[in-house]
């Protein structure tokens, strides 16, 4: 009965052991998942923001010219010789 009992208290212990040990490795993780948090997003908050790039100023000439070439590609080459 004495060993019963004695194996009981063992066991007992080596859960209490168990138990411990996955609270402590729970509070661990916990603790390392909010370091690796708190890492990526300071990581994060000091990345340079991109800036958007400026669209070029449209140039006036060139826009003219570009909206003419669709019907200067349909030319001959003579016609192109002549309308120079």
């Amino acid at each position: 009965m004495q060993r019963i009992l004695s194996s009981r208290m063992v066991c007992s212990r080596r859960n209490q052991e168990l138990s411990e040990k996955s609270r402590l490795y729970e509070e661990n993780s916990a603790r390392k998942r909010k370091r690796d948090l708190e890492a990526t997003l300071i990581q994060f908050m000091k990345s340079p923001v991109p800036q958007p790039v400026a669209a070029p100023e449209p140039n006036a000439d060139r826009s003219f010219f570009d909206s003419i070439l669709p019907s200067i590609k349909d030319f001959t080459e003579d016609q192109k010789l002549v309308s120079q």
